[in-house]
């Protein structure tokens, strides 16, 4: 778990706003970067955590909180009121999601335009043979991979698709259009966006707790797990996910030495890829927060020389 002092909730609670008018009434905003989904981070001696996350920490001091996401009552991924969080399971946060119709107010958001009538019709065209690819459903319906992943696998819309042999479904869409499920910046033929939804959800109920175990189930390079935790490949399948959440559950169990004290095996490696594709050490330093005078010290191998 990770360690706080004081001075850390101290500084943290510096920046908080309480919003007292306007339709965001109640909410508590913090003055701190925004990632790309709206959730404002925090760093902690230069590990980077999501801001709602640590204020849940903060007030929950006695729970193990690792394997679980830290949701909002509210719907407003900036705010970190702790009255406006609670703890649940990614699969209880899309359920969430869903019962509340939060989906509606995102056009891109990958379950923005489904309702029960289209599902019926995916997976009857499916079946019919209306429907020989993924790609085919996408375009139609404007939704992600990871959509009909979880529409098939009985996770989302259960009351239709308990109606479907999703197995036999499964098997037509897969045999039909094998390359329709591979990512165009693929590192590796053996994956698949499915394969890709299955491995982040076996992280997040952490049946997967290593990188080694993932590159030995899918037979996989380290490099190639890293570009996919750092979204660099599949992202079209990741954006779905909080992937700082998924890489934090496995950097406690990447096999990193003391060397690692403050950063972790994960982050050490990413930087070094950075400097490879000629990021400038201060775009580096403002991504993770953290002195420019440590990853000066990464470029010049004076420090986590081990790590590769």
């Amino acid at each position: 778990m990770l360690k706080y002092t004081q001075e850390d909730i101290e500084r943290f609670y510096s920046k908080i706003t309480i919003v007292t008018e306007g339709p965001y009434k109640g909410c508590w905003n913090i003055d701190y970067a925004l990632d790309k989904k709206g959730y404002p981070h925090f760093s902690i001696k230069s590990y980077p955590i999501s801001a709602n996350r640590f204020m849940y920490m903060i007030h929950h001091q006695d729970e193990n909180i690792d394997s679980l996401n830290v949701c909002h009552s509210c719907d407003n991924p900036w705010c970190i009121n702790p009255d406006h969080l609670w703890l649940g399971t990614h699969q209880e946060n899309m359920e969430d999601m869903v019962n509340k119709d939060r989906q509606s107010k995102g056009d891109n958001h990958y379950t923005s335009k489904l309702t029960g009538e289209i599902v019926k019709n995916i997976l009857d065209g499916i079946q019919k043979g209306k429907f020989k690819t993924s790609k085919e459903i996408i375009n139609k319906y404007q939704i992600s991979n990871s959509c009909i992943y979880n529409i098939l696998n009985n996770k989302w819309w259960k009351h239709i698709t308990t109606n479907y042999n999703l197995i036999k479904l499964k098997k037509l869409l897969d045999v039909s259009t094998k390359q329709q499920f591979f990512g165009e910046n693929s590192p590796s033929n053996k994956l698949n966006d499915f394969l890709i939804v299955e491995m982040i959800n076996n992280v997040l109920n952490k049946k997967y707790t290593s990188v080694k175990q993932i590159s030995n189930i899918y037979n996989l390079s380290k490099s190639s797990i890293f570009s996919i935790l750092n979204e660099k490949t599949w992202s079209h399948v990741t954006k779905d996910y909080e992937m700082n959440t998924i890489r934090n559950l496995l950097d406690n169990h990447t096999g990193c030495n003391h060397h690692c004290s403050k950063l972790t095996k994960y982050i050490v490696i990413d930087i070094k890829n950075r400097l490879k594709n000629k990021e400038t050490v201060s775009e580096i330093s403002k991504f993770y927060n953290i002195e420019r005078t440590i990853v000066n010290r990464i470029k010049l191998g004076k420090s986590y020389k081990n790590v590769v």
